[in-house]
């Protein structure tokens, strides 16, 4: 194989976007474990990020309006600006790719990241040997409010439940325990102190809006998906 590389290589991509995918190397590793033993594992930086002249906009950190957030950052990116979209980050890996003599390479994105690895895979399949998409994006029809993700949580929720031995046999489903909850708390907020991940005590108050939150939260912790409808039980149930 060319430069002593294994035959085949693994490419893997952050989300976002904006995060570095560099930045999560000792997770791919993790998550690829004996298969590196035989393959490669190509990590791309794309343009803006991490190693890759990561773009540097105050405004993100100053302002809580995102939009006047974004045009800020473009007006101080100047004539810049339209360079850092999906495609031309696909191009610059395709031309490393082919720098490096890999040939084909299996394709892994996960939220954004899958978002940039459809656009990869389109715009050069003759360099994807495979492709696996983790917490899908839509590579169009998606706005600002991301409508698919609703959806998308609820049917999560439901199948954690059904693959739940203890879960399943309750019947019903966690959808609608939550609805249940989410009516109940619209009422009468749950209010108390709870330990945080800090190990700190916290005074918090659950109402609809909190909840919102907290069940959209399992796209980032696995614990939301294995805890939330448990509690939810509990409470409903009158188990303090």
């Amino acid at each position: 194989s060319a430069r002593g590389l294994a035959p085949r290589t693994m490419s893997a991509h952050e989300g976002g976007p904006g995060y570095a995918t560099t930045a999560s190397a000792s997770g791919y590793a993790e998550m690829y474990g004996p298969l590196l033993e035989t393959r490669n594992l190509l990590l791309v930086d794309q343009r803006g990020t991490g190693r890759s002249d990561a773009i540097d906009c105050p405004s993100f950190f100053d302002d809580v309006d995102f939009a006047m957030a974004v045009l800020r950052c473009g007006q101080r990116l100047g004539a810049s600006a339209h360079l850092y979209g999906t495609q031309l980050a696909a191009d610059d890996e395709a031309a490393i790719i082919r720098a490096l003599g890999l040939g084909k390479v299996d394709v892994y994105g996960d939220s954004y990241g899958t978002f940039y690895a459809q656009v990869f895979a389109s715009r050069h399949p003759g360099l994807t040997r495979s492709l696996v998409v983790d917490a899908a994006y839509p590579t169009y029809g998606e706005t600002a409010w991301y409508p698919t993700q609703g959806p998308a949580m609820r049917r999560s929720f439901n199948a954690v439940c059904a693959r739940t031995p203890q879960c399943a046999r309750l019947g019903g489903s966690t959808v609608r325990r939550l609805e249940t909850l989410l009516d109940r708390i619209r009422r009468e907020p749950i209010s108390g102190t709870v330990y945080g991940a800090d190990l700190a005590r916290h005074r918090v108050t659950l109402d609809a809006s909190a909840l919102n939150y907290l069940a959209f939260n399992a796209t980032y912790t696995s614990v939301t998906y294995r805890e939330l409808d448990a509690a939810a039980r509990a409470y409903l149930s009158r188990d303090d």
